[in-house]
């Protein structure tokens, strides 16, 4: 039987009562982002109680959710709704102005001017837009003096002490003009408040304009909780993942990438798209460049399809896969689609097309892509391409001996004698055809025994074997290469020979042969790791106690464990040893990146099993204490979750309302889930009932059919909602709950 899933449009039914459209349950929605559902509720608020006192604040909020949903149209005409129906309302002087910025966007500006000099009663944000959208508009008309003026006359509503000058500056950007932008952002520098976003648009100035170490600079000096509005969050996740990347700071940038693609989650569907577009290929540029290709086969899909970077990751993609059909292929729509728009680009798609077409043995295909010279690239690429296109003209193994051959008789350097001997194994190994890789091998290095390209040789045949062949092949190989092995290679060689031992079912060998290469091995920095090797071996085996012997061993020595495999450490301790595991991962807490994660994962599932929130506090606030501004914010938000459940439990509750209300946008799956019940268990006991219910039967809707961990937290969620449906009197509400426990009880029973 599958777990019920309680559908939202079910949870807003009995929120709500037939006769009154909740206003209330309306602003729920649109604190939680569910724009388009908070719109809907505001519009039937005021449609059914129209003599309410609540209705224009009602439908300025309708307006509001439907421009951050991105249906702008929608927006305008509720707007204009409002100050026709409603003009003497507070909201009517702000839905005015809103009108007026959709149009003035549109690039609408005649007569604007003189309406924005006339609106009045703004709030203090609302005036800073009204003075911008005007400066905006005079420009437009060729008044750039007198817009200039505008902004330096206004005062109070927070344009006084610099507020001006940021508003200078954007003017001044807008129109193009960035020496004057970045003097007034400057100016803006010296107002202590303004400073964070005087900074954001002074990095986005620098890294705009190619300064990429004076942009991270300035977005390291300020984080995403120094911004009050989520556009600026937004703006600055984006930028530091751009220039990070820009830098070279790879895996740094992904990880700054995805926490930015989360936060554009946040702002209007316009800049959302404008940053997702920024995001999404520059993503896949640090998915290559860190090297790794799963991920990046995975992300091609969501790429713009027709974006530069879309077009040379997908040639990557399939090169770095060996599927050459499939790179070549897409290096002809790349050269047809770039032309001549970005040289470096061009020329690595003509490479990588090139080669492709030369494992295929394609010349004619190869032909077009070898129009100009590969300059910049290592000499044995063009010599690599030449002796290939030839094989590839003649289709001959015979005449491409013949070609290396009369390449030999010019009488070539050693190392490029060499290189020519070993040429023909290496295209071996790169078409995969091991067998006559290793024929080709063995008689090279019978030929040239002392040649320094015997080792490099066949560790790839080994390499390519381990991917590919049977593992008696791997064990074989990695036989007869051990002669052969200098010493700092013979443990990896030794892995090699576990791994096909690994894959012919023998994992119990497996892991006795690497703890018999840990036993004979020099290099102290590498046993851990083996250590660590035999440990997942052995668990595979069936062995759990022995790994967990092993496992620990490995930890004692310094190895890190990643977080899955710490938390199953910890959940296979005795009880009474676990605390001791957390106190030893306790100083790892600190520790930047995987290791600190890995380390607060174990260490919380220790504390929160032996309900220790005293220490589970503790040891989350030394976690959060020790992080850096590019740390992954799932890890962080996960810490947050745990660091509120301790509150939680300690009895501060509006401290743990606090962290958890500022993690949950940031966590998803199961921890979304763990992340709802807290949040509601915090809201019920801050007395804000109908917010915790609506948290804890959402539970519901995220979790996995048959996982139990799951099920088992939407049994929690769903006891805690039925004692809040109680207090509230819905009463029509507990026999679905009850329904729905009775569904979990059938699930879990044998």
């Amino acid at each position: 039987m599958k777990l019920m899933h309680i559908p939202l449009a079910f949870v807003l039914a009995v929120a709500v009562t037939a006769e009154e459209p909740s206003y209330a349950v309306g602003a729920t929605l649109y604190s939680r982002g569910l724009y388009a559902d908070a719109a809907d509720m505001f519009l039937a608020f005021a449609q059914n109680r129209p003599a309410d006192a609540l209705v224009p604040r009602a439908l300025m909020l309708a307006g509001e959710a439907r421009r951050r949903s991105g249906d702008t149209d929608a927006a305008y005409r509720i707007y204009e709704e409002l100050s026709q129906k409603h003009p003497k309302s507070p909201q009517a002087a702000l839905a005015q102005l809103r009108s007026l910025e959709i149009e003035i966007t549109n690039n609408k500006t005649d007569g604007r001017a003189k309406i924005l000099q006339s609106i009045r009663g703004l709030p203090q944000e609302a005036e800073a837009l009204r003075v911008f959208l005007l400066a905006k508009t005079l420009v437009a008309e060729g008044r750039r003096d007198e817009a200039m003026r505008v902004i330096e006359q206004a005062e109070g509503a927070g344009l006084a002490g610099g507020g001006a000058y940021l508003i200078k500056g954007d003017v001044a950007l807008d129109a193009g003009d960035h020496s004057a932008a970045l003097a007034a952002y400057q100016k803006a520098l010296q107002e202590e408040r303004l400073k964070p976003a005087a900074t954001l648009r002074l990095a986005e100035l620098a890294r705009r304009a190619g300064r990429t170490s004076d942009a991270l600079g300035l977005y390291r000096s300020v984080n995403a909780a120094s911004f009050a509005s989520e556009r600026e969050k937004a703006v600055w996740a984006a930028g530091y993942a751009l220039a990070l990347l820009a830098s070279g700071e790879y895996v740094t940038a992904r990880q700054q990438i995805s926490a930015a693609l989360l936060s554009a989650r946040n702002v209007p569907e316009d800049l959302r798209n404008t940053l997702s577009a920024a995001l999404a290929p520059a993503m896949g540029v640090s998915v290559l460049l860190a090297g790794d290709d799963k991920a990046l086969q995975e992300l091609l899909p969501q790429l713009p399809p027709d974006d530069r970077l879309t077009l040379w990751l997908r040639v990557w993609a399939a090169y770095r896969s060996g599927n050459h059909r499939a790179a070549l292929s897409a290096a002809q729509a790349a050269q047809a689609m770039l032309g001549d728009a970005d040289p470096a680009i061009l020329t690595d798609v003509r490479l990588l097309g090139a080669l492709s077409a030369a494992a295929l043995n394609d010349w004619q295909a190869m032909k077009p892509f070898m129009s100009v010279p590969f300059t910049g690239y290592p000499d044995y690429i063009q010599a690599h391409l030449h002796v290939m296109r030839l094989a590839a003209e003649k289709a001959s193994a015979a005449e491409i001996n013949s070609a290396l051959e009369a390449l030999l008789k010019t009488s070539p350097p050693a190392p490029v004698a060499a290189w020519a001997e070993a040429l023909l194994a290496y295209h071996a190994l790169l078409a995969g055809e091991i067998e006559n890789a290793e024929m080709r091998i063995k008689a090279f290095t019978a030929a040239n025994p002392a040649s320094p390209y015997v080792v490099p040789l066949k560790k790839s045949l080994l390499a390519a074997a381990s991917t590919s062949a049977e593992p008696g092949k791997i064990i074989a190989l990695a036989g007869d290469f051990l002669p052969f092995v200098p010493p700092a290679d013979a443990p990896a060689v030794n892995e090699l020979l576990a791994w096909g031992m690994y894959r012919q079912g023998r994992k119990k060998e497996a892991a006795d042969a690497l703890l018999k290469a840990r036993a004979a091995s020099r290099d102290n920095t590498l046993k851990p790791r083996m250590l660590y090797e035999a440990a997942l071996c052995t668990a595979e085996s069936g062995d759990e106690a022995a790994a967990v012997k092993l496992l620990r061993q490995a930890h004692d020595e310094g190895h890190p464990l990643p977080a899955d495999t710490a938390v199953w450490l910890v959940l296979r301790l005795p009880p009474e040893e676990a605390p001791a595991i957390a106190e030893r991962l306790a100083p790892a807490l600190g520790s930047p990146g995987a290791q600190g994660a890995a380390a607060m994962l174990a260490v919380a599932q220790v504390h929160a099993s032996a309900r220790r929130w005293q220490e589970l506090g503790q040891a989350m606030d030394v976690y959060l204490a020790a992080r850096a501004p590019g740390d992954a914010p799932p890890d962080v938000a996960v810490a947050r979750m745990y660091k509120a459940l301790a509150d939680l439990n300690l009895d501060r509750t509006g401290a743990a309302f606090a962290v958890i209300d500022s993690a949950l946008p940031l966590l998803d799956g199961f921890r979304r889930m763990q992340g709802l019940v807290v949040r509601g268990r915090a809201l019920a006991r801050l007395g804000r009932l109908d917010e915790a219910l609506a948290d804890l039967l959402h539970v519901g809707i995220l979790a996995a059919p048959a996982d139990t961990e799951s099920i088992s937290l939407v049994r929690e969620a769903l006891l805690e909602a039925r004692s809040v449906a109680e207090k509230l009197g819905k009463n029509a509400l507990l026999p679905v709950i009850d329904k729905s426990l009775a569904d979990i009880a059938a699930v879990k029973a044998p």
